[in-house]
């Protein structure tokens, strides 16, 4: 950010690192510079702005594998916005996503198999000094998308976190029976593979649509407080 607005970064400090080793890596600021906290507001962000600065899945997830018989890298991740307990926008990475792919069908994956992924929250890239280094991770339905900042769990750097899945299946019955129930997975690939699977997620602002929709989805965000969001699912 300093590179692109050096207008708005505080320069030429001789103890910074000493100061704010936090920002520094191996000790060291190549640009001993430090964004000025008035220019970053989160109220001042605009997607455009966030897009070239904000966090990329790269960025985020160092390592990804889905162990099975092979180890094979995580497919179909992508990338959806979501809005923080402040009501700030930040970036969400799902894997294994059929989101926007209504003829697609869920992998099947052996009991046995697992999945591994290495996280960088990069706190250097925090601009504030008082936010927590976290991520936020959910398993969900492979078409939908979800908000891990509101009903996921907090993960803290330098921790391995073990997440164990199980499946509730039920069975209703067949025709003739009639029902009152709405078939929202219909509803969904007619849709394009895109809208709510549930009652309960098509009465509530999932991302904070009201807010997102006035603004350009692009991917990236800035980092912050929920800036690392990752879902996972097995």
């Amino acid at each position: 950010m300093c590179t692109l607005e050096p207008n708005k970064c505080d320069w030429n400090q001789s103890n910074f690192c000493n100061r704010y080793p936090k920002y520094c890596i191996n000790g060291e600021d190549p640009m001993n510079a430090v964004p000025n906290h008035r220019y970053y507001l989160p109220n001042n962000y605009s997607f455009a702005y966030l897009n070239t600065v904000g966090q990329r899945k790269e960025d985020l997830l160092n390592y990804c594998v889905i162990f099975t018989d092979t180890p094979d890298s995580c497919p179909n991740i992508v990338s959806v916005p979501a809005v923080s307990r402040d009501g700030f926008p930040n970036t969400c990475f799902t894997v294994e996503s059929l989101w926007g792919q209504p003829d697609a069908q869920p992998r099947s994956l052996p009991v046995a198999s697992h999945v591994f992924v290495a996280l960088k929250l990069h706190p250097e890239e925090y601009i504030n000094s008082k936010e927590p280094v976290q991520a936020y991770t959910m398993v969900h339905d492979p078409r939908a998308l979800v908000n891990p900042i509101r009903d996921g769990i907090v993960l803290v750097p330098g921790k391995i976190y073990h997440i164990y899945v199980s499946q509730t299946v039920i069975e209703r019955l067949p025709a003739p029976y009639r029902t009152n129930c709405t078939d929202y997975l219909k509803l969904w690939r007619e849709n394009g593979g895109r809208g709510p699977l549930t009652r309960k997620v098509s009465m509530q602002p999932v991302f904070g649509m009201e807010k997102l929709l006035k603004m350009t989805l692009l991917p990236a965000i800035l980092y912050r407080t929920s800036l690392a969001v990752h879902k996972l699912r097995v």
